[in-house]
């Protein structure tokens, strides 16, 4: 049964393994191993969430944990995407780091 179906943020069959987190947790609360699995693996309702967390908080721990990701694995399809949103987030917030916060990010390549 999909998350969506049960009641959750995501209509995808995505699962984590070896983790202490679900998929219809708040994003922010996912560790590392949480968000390279939805990276990925998962499929757009799980890149919009972490794009989301992203926006919300651009030096955050989402974003920062993304990048350390992005250091070691290239998720087709998102990778490039995740990149965009961090750099869109942080360059409409204050572009300190910790400061501000970003609000509606355009993604679209």
């Amino acid at each position: 049964m999909s998350a969506r179906a049960a009641g959750g943020a995501s209509s995808s069959d995505l699962a984590f393994r070896n983790v202490d987190a679900r998929v219809d947790d708040p994003v922010e609360t996912w560790p590392t191993e949480a968000l390279e699995t939805a990276m990925e693996r998962g499929g757009l309702p799980e890149w919009r969430r972490i794009a989301a967390a992203v926006r919300r908080e651009p030096w955050g721990h989402v974003a920062t944990t993304v990048e350390s990701i992005l250091t070691y694995t290239r998720p087709y399809g998102v990778d490039v995407l995740l990149e965009r949103v961090i750099t869109a987030a942080r360059e409409q917030g204050t572009g300190e780091r910790g400061a501000g916060t970003a609000g509606s990010v355009d993604a679209t390549p």
